[in-house]
């Protein structure tokens, strides 16, 4: 043994000289690669986190009016006949300006929040306007005239005519609304009903909100954020606050333009090969289709990665030595024994516990080879008994309810999969109240043993189950449910007249059965509670029957 360690200590000192130089070459080439790797996924994480928080203050607008669009379109549903009625509209606008208040209050960025009937109606009351005031208050304003602007006037009439065109809730902008001066985004819903349009509800939000989220933006030490709008004019950049128009880009900008559309396309960050600075830009969409993009000046990464890699040559140089030393003394200590107990170690964890170490030498990796023997034999035995315990019912030895329970998710899988073809046979112990209340519990459980003794008989190959104290559940494959409940029935009327003499009682129960139909059942729950329904419809029928 030493001759041969001695070798092995040899072979190894070599290969760790070797080993620790590749390292370190293949740290200085590959850093590169993985600072890269990095500074993307540190750019796309940073996109991401202040998208979230844009598209969440989207969202908080879109709920607001969500609910102020359901509260209106129910209200109109019920009342189509009513629309032509001016003081049913007085009263309907009250209500939902109500509503509308309250969620603008709570809604993060809203700016103004209104309501419109259709412009076909011939009087008043259309509708309600509020903007707020500088004071932070909603302040009711006068409606637009719509039928003095064309339906092409964007700024004055679009947040009416563009909905109304898509009849699905739509966001626009940014643009500058005419009607109050103000350049917002807007979230609009159509209210159609029945395919009849009766009016829009809508929520505006300040352009500038989403300028102050984009300029809050910080990464590394230089890097910045800019919006772009749908039709990639330029809503917010470090250099062009209140943004520009693409028209009168300049040529850094339509380089950024460019490397936004190669980082949406690609969905990575781009290099931006700017004369004055070069960056690395990563783009992603908004909600509302805006483009939020980051800008990291390239040099700032390089910097990054210099530090990087003169951490990564030292760490590897000590993780080497630390490794030298650690792997000497594990070989001078262990080799064969260690590795057959990894494998087992490693079989175990995989779930086999059939596993068994062979060394037998009388060392100490010899005792802890029968050791390790002895805890994998009493493990095996643990895992059997509290399995049974845990999947099998006391009273009857039948499967219990947890074991149900895992069955049931396995075909819920099935289904979805497309795979699913089985029948539910649902069966309940009549009288068992009166059993236990005037026989005792004793003799109730005594009928239940028989029962399931019946059941053994018919169902065999048969999972069964007891779902709770008198009922039981039976899954079937390629068999047709009816014909076993019917030989069920006649084996539990033949042993409970045989039983009688000796119990002094007789006992019966009611099956119901129910077969897997893909086109109708969505969840294995519709079949068990079709199955349980045709039981009880069986067992009120015995019931009568009796008198």
């Amino acid at each position: 043994m030493k001759t041969i360690r001695t070798m092995i200590l040899g072979i190894f000192f070599i290969f760790a000289i070797f080993i620790s130089a590749m390292l370190i070459i293949v740290s200085y080439v590959g850093i590169n690669a993985i600072s890269d790797r990095d500074s993307d996924q540190i750019i796309e994480l940073t996109a991401q986190e202040r998208k979230n928080d844009i598209d969440n203050m989207m969202d908080d607008i879109r709920r607001s009016l969500d609910s102020v669009y359901y509260f209106a379109h129910d209200g109109l549903e019920k009342n189509t006949d009513r629309i032509e009625d001016t003081s049913f509209r007085e009263e309907f606008i009250k209500g939902v300006e109500e509503i509308a208040l309250l969620e603008a209050v709570s809604a993060e960025g809203a700016m103004a929040v209104y309501f419109r009937f259709t412009n076909d109606l011939k009087e008043d009351p259309r509708g309600f306007l509020y903007e707020k005031n500088s004071e932070g208050s909603f302040e009711k304003l006068k409606l637009t005239d719509i039928s003095a602007y064309d339906k092409n006037d964007c700024g004055h009439v679009g947040w009416y005519y563009i909905p109304k065109k898509s009849k699905n809730p739509v966001w626009i902008g940014p643009y500058r609304n005419e009607n109050l001066d103000e350049e917002m985004i807007s979230y609009i819903a159509p209210i159609y009903i029945e395919g009849q349009f009766y009016g829009i509800v809508g929520m505006d939000v300040d352009v500038d909100l989403f300028r102050e989220k984009a300029a809050a933006i910080k990464i590394y030490e230089t890097g910045s954020a800019c919006l772009f709008d749908l039709e990639d004019n330029l809503v917010y950049h470090k250099d062009y606050p209140q943004g520009v128009e693409r028209e009168f880009f300049d040529s850094e900008i339509m380089i950024l333009l460019q490397a936004k559309q190669d980082s949406i396309n690609r969905e990575k960050p781009s290099e931006l090969a700017s004369a004055v600075r070069p960056m690395k830009v990563y783009a992603t969409r908004l909600e509302n289709g805006m483009t939020l993009c980051l800008n990291v000046p390239v040099d700032e990464l390089y910097s990054v990665r210099t530090n990087i890699l003169g951490y990564a040559i030292l760490f590897s140089v000590i993780i080497m030595l630390l490794a030298f030393f650690c792997a000497y003394w594990v070989i001078r200590n262990s080799l064969k024994p260690l590795k057959e107990l990894t494998d087992a170690a490693d079989q175990i964890a995989a779930g086999n516990l059939d596993v068994k170490l062979e060394y037998t030498e009388d060392d100490e990796f010899g005792l802890l080879s029968r050791s390790f023997n002895n805890m994998v034999a009493m493990m095996k035995s643990y895992f059997y008994h509290f399995h049974s315990l845990a999947y099998t019912d006391e009273l009857t030895g039948l499967n219990n309810k947890a074991a149900f329970m895992i069955t049931k998710d396995v075909i819920e899988s099935e289904i979805k999969m497309g795979r699913a073809a089985f029948s539910v046979i649902v069966i309940n112990i009549n009288d068992m109240t009166e059993i236990n209340e005037t026989r005792g519990n004793d003799t109730g459980d005594e009928v239940i043993r028989h029962v399931v003794l019946c059941m053994r008989e018919a169902f065999v190959g048969f999972p069964i189950y007891r779902t709770q104290g008198d009922e039981f559940c039976v899954i079937v494959n390629d068999t047709d449910p009816r014909k076993l409940s019917e030989s069920f029935l006649k084996v539990v009327d033949r042993r409970s007249l045989e039983e009688e003499k000796k119990m002094g009682i007789r006992y019966s129960v009611a099956a119901g059965e129910a077969d897997y139909e893909s086109e109708i059942d969505k969840r294995f729950d519709d079949v068990f509670e079709r199955a349980g329904q045709m039981m009880h419809r069986n067992k009120n029928k015995m019931k009568t029957a009796r008198g």
